[in-house]
């Protein structure tokens, strides 16, 4: 057995399928979720204040635990850690519905949270061992499975389960999606354990983990996935309310608006490497920036639905080029692929947090509108430092 295929267990033999059924399938739980949950909140009486605290739940659970996940993969195994951590969350999925106030949702959702980096670095460090042999142009492939889940299957399949079974049929068929994970990867995980030789102790694994942003490349993504996940928090935890209150869309239609976005980004994911292949990495984010901040402007200064329209198109392209970029970065680099993953998604979840308080106070001041206008003014500020600033090499080759 090849050492590729010793780290990557039984997916190896089958390619990149067990990776895109895993991603899918957890796309779809997470869109579930974002279905559900906010209307869980509001049947429940949660004021907006608490609303913006639920949605921001699970992404303070993920950040919280992103570091720690890496070390506790490396230490156990990505078979055990991933197969444990689905069970875990299969459980408190079929409590969460059982919930009579808003405040024992939210810490559900963190429980949950929790719970979530330790299957995601599982995967994705997976992949990024396997990228170099499956091919860099598919480095979208993972993250377009994902979203097709999340901004595609995830919100249908909720849909159609409160029109026919309610909410709390929507719960637990989001626990047993979870527990069925469990079993896959059960079968195509590897039990084997990065080292064979004694490991660090936690905190000091946590500070190799956070010393790779010594390396130049490292932190520039790290800056780039905190930046866009701060920013995307703004459209996706408001897109819904200003299609029906700015735009004047009924309920059904603004979920259409989500959906677009989505499958706009899992077009960019699947074939966005084959159009910016041999384009410099810094001409690739400053078209991004251009799409991104465009998209947010027109969110904040137009009433018509064909502007609605084209912004979302817009947002989808640019945040889906970004995260196709660095995947493809990170997947050059040296460094153990666990800890990437932990740092990059540590990096996404806080600003997905940040982004969803920041928003709900934005809103609750300027309104929608000017919340909309405030993101893409802050992403153009953020992304100014790696679109202009000292020059970043390399292609996307």
């Amino acid at each position: 057995m090849s050492g590729l295929e010793d780290r990557t267990g039984g997916a190896a033999r089958w390619g990149i399928a067990p990776y895109l059924l895993l991603s899918l399938a957890a796309g779809t739980t997470a869109g579930m979720l974002r279905a559900l949950s906010p209307i869980f909140a509001l049947r429940l009486g949660a004021e907006p204040a608490q609303i913006g605290i639920i949605s921001g739940a699970e992404s303070l659970g993920m950040a919280a635990m992103t570091l720690p996940a890496g070390v506790m993969i490396s230490r156990f195994g990505a078979r055990r850690v991933y197969v444990l951590a689905s069970l875990t969350i299969t459980l408190v999925y079929l409590v969460v519905p059982l919930s009579r106030a808003w405040l024992p949702l939210a810490l559900g959702l963190a429980v949950g949270g929790c719970c979530m980096p330790f299957r995601i670095v599982s995967i994705s460090s997976s992949f990024l061992d396997r990228l170099r042999l499956l091919g860099r142009d598919k480095a979208g492939w993972y993250g377009g499975s994902t979203t097709i889940g999340m901004l595609l299957l995830g919100p249908s399949l909720a849909t159609a389960l409160l029109e026919t079974s309610g909410l709390t049929a929507g719960y637990w068929t989001v626990s047993a999606l979870f527990g069925a994970m469990g079993g896959v990867g059960l079968m195509v995980l590897s039990p084997h354990r990065a080292d064979g030789e004694t490991l660090p102790t936690l905190t000091r694994s946590v500070a190799q983990t956070l010393d790779l942003l010594r390396d130049r490349v490292v932190a520039a993504i790290c800056t780039i996935e905190l930046s866009q996940g701060l920013v995307f928090a703004f459209f996706s935890a408001f897109i819904v309310v200003a299609a029906v209150r700015l735009f004047g869309l009924s309920e059904p239609e603004a979920i259409l608006i989500r959906l677009l976005e989505g499958a706009v980004a899992v077009f960019t994911s699947f074939f966005g490497g084959y159009l910016v292949k041999d384009r410099p990495v810094r001409w690739i984010y400053r078209v991004s920036l251009v799409l991104i901040a465009a998209g947010f402007l027109l969110l904040g200064t137009t009433a018509s639905h064909a502007f609605l329209l084209l912004s979302t198109l817009l947002l989808g392209c640019g945040f889906g080029l970004t995260s196709l970029i660095n995947v493809m970065r990170l997947s050059e680099t040296e460094a153990p692929k666990g800890r990437l993953s932990s740092l990059q998604l540590f990096s996404s979840m806080s600003g997905a947090f940040c982004g969803a308080l920041l928003g709900g106070f934005l809103s609750a001041q300027l309104g929608l509108r000017g919340m909309f206008l405030c993101g893409g003014g802050l992403y153009a500020l953020l992304a100014s430092r790696w679109c202009f600033g000292p020059s970043i090499k390399g292609t996307a080759a």
